[in-house]
């Protein structure tokens, strides 16, 4: 719930059956034309960053035993420069 309020995009939820984080978004298209492919482009790609971007936070609480709190810090620090 804590990442949930950071996305502008989609939502995580508990795949109940496996116990693991899952990514959801829905596009809902009544009528008109279908899609284009640059918007399921664009659909794909937002959601594989988020996932990407908060996927260390799932690891800290997780593997390390962190709190949400300190998880999300963690993984949303930006790093600058080259290492």
């Amino acid at each position: 719930a804590t990442i949930n309020e950071r996305l502008w995009f989609g939502h995580f939820d508990l795949w109940h059956e496996e116990g693991q984080p899952t990514f959801r978004h829905s596009l809902l298209f009544r009528s008109g034309p279908p899609p284009s492919s640059a918007q399921i482009e664009d659909t794909v790609f937002t959601a594989l960053r988020e996932c990407e971007r908060f996927y260390p936070a799932f690891q800290h609480v997780l593997w390390a035993g962190k709190s949400p709190t300190e998880a999300i810090a963690a993984a949303l620090i930006e790093t600058r420069g080259e290492a």
